[in-house]
């Protein structure tokens, strides 16, 4: 059988040609268990690091760093990252990967069995994999993001200060 079809009990809709076509399994009334359940998104662990560390190395959130601080922020936060989400990221493909053998009433019962039955570490598999990709990109997205909006911010206070001294000029 499929990996995504409906549980027994689940009634099957069937296709009418007057309504719009059904939703992908995924999404379907029967699987709403499928959805992430991670309740911090991984891009929001990353800016949440991003701004601590920054409110730490400079005072505050708002502060410009240079392109070394902003790469070594961005591999601590693809690093939080990683750690804040990889539970949810284990049961989403547990539920996801669910097979007639392998039933899960839910997302807090995959948790509880997965804790149960093969120890609370097994949340954590794959983190090496993960971290090995999401921590080095995720430095390289701080930096290049960050050196980025120094070199615009400068060419606008350029711009402004030329504009300045020409309308002086007309004076």
């Amino acid at each position: 059988p499929p990996l995504l079809s409906p549980p027994p009990s689940a009634p099957t809709p069937s296709p009418s040609p007057s309504t719009s076509p059904a939703p992908s399994p995924a999404l379907s009334p029967a699987h709403t268990h499928l959805r992430s359940p991670a309740p911090l998104t991984k891009p929001g662990a990353r800016f949440l690091f991003m701004a601590e560390y920054t409110k730490a190395l400079k005072g505050k959130a708002e502060a410009r760093l240079s392109s070394g601080e902003s790469f070594l922020g961005g591999l601590g936060a693809g690093l939080s990252s990683v750690l804040l989400t990889q539970p949810f990221d284990v049961v989403k493909t547990r539920l996801q990967a669910a097979t007639v053998l392998q039933r899960y009433a839910g997302t807090a019962d995959c948790f509880r069995q997965i804790v149960r039955d093969e120890g609370a570490a097994t949340l954590y598999s794959g983190t090496a994999a993960r971290c090995a990709r999401v921590v080095p990109g995720s430095g390289i997205i701080f930096m290049s993001a960050d050196a980025t909006y120094n070199v615009l911010v400068r060419r606008r206070a350029a711009a402004e200060a030329r504009a300045g001294r020409e309308s002086c000029l007309k004076l």
